[in-house]
């Protein structure tokens, strides 16, 4: 009996050492924070997904993928289709991570559809399974207190895992705001010991024009839920709160981000990353993890370096991340995409300089199917914003871009508002009905075509309208720049 209570005694042990404090290194950690390495579950704070954290995962701001379930759910919002993404993390000292996610809109599930809030919503379906191998040896600690040979005798193997099982949900309350929010399930087991607990994710996105910048904000409190209990003994989850902000430069191809997370244990950190999109099949990223006091595991365990391909419907990213003297984390993750990713304009062909672009969810409807690919009516309904409805059909042989993107710019004589409207590379003509402020506009404007030859007015007529807001209704052509004109 006396030897099994040691036996009870040393796993409690290793529980805290090994797993509730696997990312804080305890020899550094409890000299530096008064409570560091207290909280269980700690590899709720490994980063996931090689892309994200070739940026130190500094991305809560402009996440966009599955991912999001991670980092800011709040990001569902702005899912661009169905996908499926799974990361391996080498992590140090033969540790090991897997993260795997499946994310979809809300119009690709009628069961999401139908139980969802809000139509203009994505969702994810996460695994993050953390796991040491199973040849840990086990010691009972009778001889601990020996001066001469303090080492108790190998009395068996063990293994060690934890995981989380979750669901997030993402959705836009406006064109520029989105929340997010999920629930996890989280279970530990060392030996024959295990304990679970579950957890709330909650987070929120803005965007914003300052001057011609576009500017991302957001808010995330991470790990919310009671305590997880290994035989009485409680211990907290690593509640985070973070806040973050990125900004897109004008060549669209660059975001520079930051952060300040603060976990419940630790001080802050101070996040920076930089993503370059070198073409449109490479990515390069970085970034540095500061945290206030200096790095645990020293200066350079801060620093991020990752790269990112994409070809048609997949991608793969890699990630490096130095823990000092623990040796290095190689991530590598592989995403599926079930259509290809929406393409985005070229809008140095047109006649304006974009310094805003806005996207629109759209529903598809098959109509039929034949030797050119599959008939669908594209469509959406919008509450707010500048346009009000919109239809069009297309020809597609994988499944159908869901994103229409309005792109809003200046005229090269800075004049007129004009407009550039796409839909993944579709070409063609669609129809669509506009809302239009009455404090812009004192009468029914005008639609004028934009074009490189010349300008001309688009017939349009006028659709029902509120006290607030003009309606106008026309067929124009995707990738044709128009803007608005009163008479």
């Amino acid at each position: 009996m006396k030897k099994n209570n040691k036996l009870n005694s040393v796993k409690r042990i290793a529980v805290i050492s090994i797993f509730l404090s696997l990312y804080y290194f305890n020899a550094y950690a409890a000299k530096i924070y008064p409570s560091a390495g207290s909280t269980a579950a700690a590899f709720l704070k490994i980063p996931a997904g090689a892309g994200p954290s070739g940026n130190a995962g500094a991305v809560s701001s402009y996440i966009d993928d599955g991912y999001a379930s991670y980092y800011n759910p709040a990001g569902l919002a702005f899912l661009k289709g169905k996908g499926f993404s799974i990361t391996h993390n080498d992590y140090f000292t033969d540790l090991s991570q897997i993260y795997a996610v499946y994310s979809l809109k809300n119009e690709q599930s009628s069961f999401l559809s139908k139980i969802s809030p809000y139509k203009n919503g994505g969702w994810a379906f996460s695994l993050n399974y953390f796991y040491v191998p199973g040849n840990l040896e086990k010691r009972s600690g009778l001889y601990e207190n020996d001066p001469l040979y303090p080492l108790s005798p190998v009395e068996g193997k063990f293994s060690a895992r934890d995981a989380a099982l979750s669901v997030h949900y993402g959705f836009s309350l406006s064109e520029r705001t989105s929340l997010g929010y999920g629930l996890k399930f989280i279970n530990q087991k060392i030996d024959s010991q295990s304990a679970s607990s579950f957890a709330g994710d909650f987070g929120l996105i803005r965007k914003m024009e300052i001057g011609s910048k576009n500017i991302s904000a957001a808010l995330a409190v991470q790990n919310l839920g009671p305590k997880i209990k290994f035989d009485s003994k409680g211990y907290d989850l690593p509640l985070s709160f973070k806040a973050a902000a990125s900004w897109e430069l004008e060549d669209k191809k660059t975001v520079l981000s930051s952060e300040l997370l603060k976990y419940i244990d630790n001080y802050p950190y101070l996040i920076a990353g930089v993503s370059r999109k070198v073409s449109e099949k490479f990515f390069l990223r970085a970034g540095y993890k500061y945290r206030i006091n200096g790095n645990e595991l020293g200066a350079w365990s801060g620093a991020a370096a990752g790269i990112g391909f994409i070809n048609g419907k997949f991608s793969f990213d890699y990630a490096l991340n130095p823990y000092g003297d623990l040796g290095y984390a190689h991530k590598f993750s592989i995403s599926y995409f079930f259509s290809s990713p929406v393409k985005t304009p070229d809008l140095k062909k047109s006649k304006f300089s974009a310094r805003e672009s806005l996207e629109y969810p759209l529903k598809y409807k098959p109509l039929k199917i034949s030797a050119r690919g599959s008939y669908y009516e594209m469509s959406g309904e919008y509450e707010q914003g500048i346009i009000k409805s919109v239809i069009f059909k297309a020809y597609h042989r994988a499944s159908p871009y869901d994103k229409l993107f309005l792109y809003k710019g200046k005229s090269e004589d800075n004049k007129n508002d004009y407009y550039y409207i796409a839909s993944g590379g579709q070409k063609g003509e669609f129809k669509v009905e506009f809302r239009l402020s009455k404090s812009l506009y004192k009468s029914v404007p005008k639609i004028i075509y934009a074009g490189k030859e010349k300008q001309s007015e688009i017939n349009s007529s006028v659709c029902q309208d509120d006290e607030n807001n003009f309606c106008l209704a026309a067929s124009l052509n995707f990738e044709d720049a128009f803007y608005f004109s009163e008479p």
